[in-house]
């Protein structure tokens, strides 16, 4: 749906994930997210081109892991609508209050991601309140990405 449809903050105006998107719309605990492998060329949403973890309600204790992905030509695209054009390639974003989380994205190949707004090939957004949280991005290797 586009955000000019109605109201551009409800789950309803957004697009999440070209190729895969995961989408948590409550309250969750407890869950354990793992995307590995996969090549994924020339997606588009406004979060997360190819891959979107989306926690849209309070989040306790859930670990979120990305590995080992080729991601070539994908976009985070949202020329209407300011601050969703969000992880070229990856985005995960965690939308309400957020408790003892594990994020890591690592070993992937980035090439020529966009993002109109933030992180041309990752983007790992915290909305709200964010306690005990880890976040590791490691041995990526990133060339020709870009965030407007």
């Amino acid at each position: 749906a586009l955000c000019a449809e109605g109201d551009c903050g409800s789950l309803e105006a957004l697009q999440l994930g070209g190729a895969v998107g995961v989408l948590f719309n409550a309250k969750t605990s407890g869950c354990v997210t793992s995307i590995s492998g996969g090549s994924y060329t020339n997606n588009t949403a406004s979060y997360g081109g190819a891959v979107s973890v989306y926690f849209f309600g309070d989040v306790a204790s859930c670990s979120t892991t990305i590995s080992c992905g080729a991601y070539a030509g994908n976009g985070a695209l949202s020329p209407m609508i300011t601050g969703q054009g969000n992880g070229g390639a990856v985005s995960v974003y965690f939308r309400s209050d957020v408790t003892t989380c594990s994020t890591t994205i690592s070993d992937g190949f980035f090439f020529n991601n966009t993002a109109s707004d933030y992180g041309g090939a990752i983007s790992v957004l915290f909305s709200s309140v964010a306690i005990n949280c880890n976040t590791s991005i490691s041995n990526g290797t990133f060339t020709s990405n870009y965030a407007s």
